[in-house]
């Protein structure tokens, strides 16, 4: 088996998904968890130890090399990237972790992609690196997500729709009509998406309008 190191003490979804994969055929061993708060170190999370931070993750990987790291850092779309630029520094091995009910044939992957039980992908979809989905998300056929990506849960992109970089949808919101969610933009829950977004704004309701600044 690969040894593993999840980056990130706060989501234990990750430890459960590895266990499901596991159950299907014996493919990662935990070996701990790297967190940047010194106050968890030697925790135990789930039943694997919380080893050491930033700084002893570069130590492990000296004495491991073949060692893979998972960023399972989510409290924001900034940090997970801050933590992915962290980790591709180290040029250190980086896995995807999708549910093996999941079919993933004719879809392309990056690295460090978290895509749980209950998850639907089309074909000829393709996904960028450090996408975060939720359970529960239809993707249809066509569609482009961009790195860093968030994908709330029950939430669904019809066919040719493009989500870029650092976009964040909300729980149960939709995306139609081929439409693009310009870079950094958020989609409030329950939005539907008929139409471009620009980047960097914030959309809610039905269909989406741009969020009025207070």
């Amino acid at each position: 088996m690969k040894k593993l190191l999840i980056y990130g003490a706060n989501f234990v979804d990750t430890i459960r998904l590895v266990r499901a994969i596991n159950a299907r055929k014996s493919a990662w061993e935990i070996a701990g968890i790297i967190d940047d708060n010194p106050e968890l170190v030697n925790a135990r999370i789930c039943g694997y130890p919380v080893l050491g931070n930033n700084e002893y993750l570069k130590e492990y990987i000296a004495r491991f090399p073949d060692i893979y790291v998972f960023n399972n850092v989510n409290p924001s779309i900034a940090i997970h990237k801050l933590i992915g630029e962290r980790i591709d520094a180290l040029q250190v091995r980086v896995p995807s972790l999708v549910h093996p009910d999941i079919d993933i044939e004719h879809v392309t992957i990056g690295k460090g992609v978290f895509i749980p039980h209950g998850c639907i992908l089309g074909c000829d979809t393709v996904i960028g690196d450090y996408v975060t989905f939720r359970y529960g998300v239809t993707i249809s056929h066509n569609v482009k997500i961009g790195n860093y990506a968030f994908i709330g849960p029950c939430s669904v992109c019809t066919g040719n729709t493009v989500i870029e970089p650092e976009t964040y949808l909300g729980a149960c919101s939709t995306v139609i009509n081929q439409a693009t969610i310009g870079r950094g933009s958020v989609v409030g829950a329950s939005t539907l998406v008929n139409k471009n977004i620009r980047s960097g704004i914030t959309v809610i309701g039905i269909p989406a309008r741009e969020l009025d600044k207070c």
